[in-house]
């Protein structure tokens, strides 16, 4: 008997502080977007579009940019749609960035930083081509993230907005093959970790999200596997599609905690929550309405 209390009394719990999902906390937001033209980025894109909230998407590629903005109109003409072509290892387009975005906004809802410069899988061996790469990788993997949050920080505490850092499994256990882009996941991870610390401590109104991801079943990410002779692992581990994962970034939000979404996959075929210190990252499923019922533990707000 007391267990069956017990065990209703933790219910009881994580309900109480569950709060459903409403996509009203999303519409008429800003939102600036990095790395939107393919795989999880140009997903959220979309998925921000349907919720109403207004968009600056960025990316190398302008005639993808163009096409995504057209699809994200035809989901929503309600909404503002920017694009601004830019290379995230290049300082003046990320500077150009910067300045586009303080012209449009006065304040900024979320900042998701997204974008990657994944390296060819092979084997760190010191040479000449392996530190170049490095300095490359580090530029646009890490360097690019801190400009962006460093420039756009004001406008994000204006709003009490959400920073949210789209990082990777490879930034906690290093992976083989990927030596420099293990290098850079890492540097997100200690540098976002120190600044969500730092926001806490001046009682900021910004909020950090560390979203950790495993193997997504992107064509890039499948074609570095297979050409390096690994697609065996795709098989094996069944990775989830953008278009399963993308969660609408965020964090939960009346507290200044650098909280981290960790997804691992489930039988359903979609990516369901893991979490850390009662934080949890809904997956994209039925419009986060089920995202709390797979939570371990209870979280302490829903996002938005």
């Amino acid at each position: 008997m007391k267990k069956f209390i017990a065990l209703a009394v933790l219910v009881y719990a994580i309900y109480s502080f569950w709060e459903p999902f409403d996509p009203e906390n999303v519409n008429g937001k800003n939102v600036v977007l990095t790395g939107a033209t393919s795989g999880i980025g140009e997903q959220m894109a979309y998925e921000f579009a349907k919720l109403g909230a207004n968009l600056i998407i960025t990316a190398r590629r302008e005639n993808r940019l163009r096409e995504v903005i057209a699809k994200c109109k035809e989901l929503n003409p309600n909404a503002q749609y920017h694009y601004f072509p830019a290379d995230m290892s290049n300082m003046e387009d990320i500077n150009g960035l910067i300045k586009f975005t303080k012209t449009q906004w006065e304040s900024l809802d979320y900042l998701v930083l997204n974008h990657i410069l994944v390296h060819n899988l092979g084997w760190w061996i010191g040479s000449n081509t392996n530190a170049t790469l490095l300095n490359t990788i580090m530029d646009t993997n890490f360097k690019a993230y801190v400009t962006l949050s460093s420039g756009l920080m004001s406008l994000v505490e204006k709003a009490s907005g959400r920073l949210v850092v789209m990082n990777s499994v490879a930034g906690k256990i290093g992976q083989p093959y990927l030596a420099a882009y293990s290098a850079s996941k890492f540097a997100l991870n200690g540098f976002f970790q120190a600044l969500g610390a730092e926001l806490k401590l001046k009682e900021a109104k910004a909020t950090i999200t560390n979203c950790i991801i495993g193997l997504i079943n992107t064509e890039n990410a499948v074609n570095n596997l297979k050409n390096f002779g690994l697609g065996k692992i795709v098989k094996a581990f069944s990775p989830a599609t953008p278009q399963d994962w993308p969660c609408y970034p965020g964090t939960y939000a009346d507290t200044n905690e650098h909280d981290e979404g960790f997804c691992r996959p489930c039988p359903r075929g979609f990516y369901q929550p893991y979490y850390t210190r009662d934080y949890c990252l809904p997956c994209y499923y039925n419009m986060f309405q089920l995202g709390a019922k797979y939570c371990a533990s209870p979280p302490a707000k829903k996002f938005f």
